[in-house]
């Protein structure tokens, strides 16, 4: 009877052991998949961040292409050098994009 008793109590210790290393999986996991969450949802706030700074930044590049080209349209140009008093020659003048 000794044998089995002690044969039953391994078991157990065993079974106890299992269990105890299954529970320290499970909260790892918990806890795991809890920083992940955290970290994705802090990575989604950069990201949208990021979005906007980009969809500004060509707003102005924009804007800044629209008054590069009215600072050097022909009209612009040729008007500035009829008040200043000089001519224009038309073999002279060319056109540069």
């Amino acid at each position: 009877m000794k044998k089995v008793v002690k044969k039953s109590s391994m078991k157990r210790k065993r079974n106890f052991k299992g269990n105890l290393i299954l529970i320290g999986v499970f909260v790892l996991y918990l806890v795991s998949s809890t920083m992940l969450k955290n970290y994705n949802s802090q990575l989604n706030v950069q990201l949208n961040e990021q979005e906007s700074q980009n969809a500004v930044l060509i707003e102005q590049n924009q804007a800044k292409k629209l008054k590069i080209d009215d600072l050097k349209s022909l009209d612009r140009i040729s008007a500035l050098s009829a008040k200043k008093g000089f001519k224009n020659q038309e073999g002279n003048i060319t056109n540069v994009k």
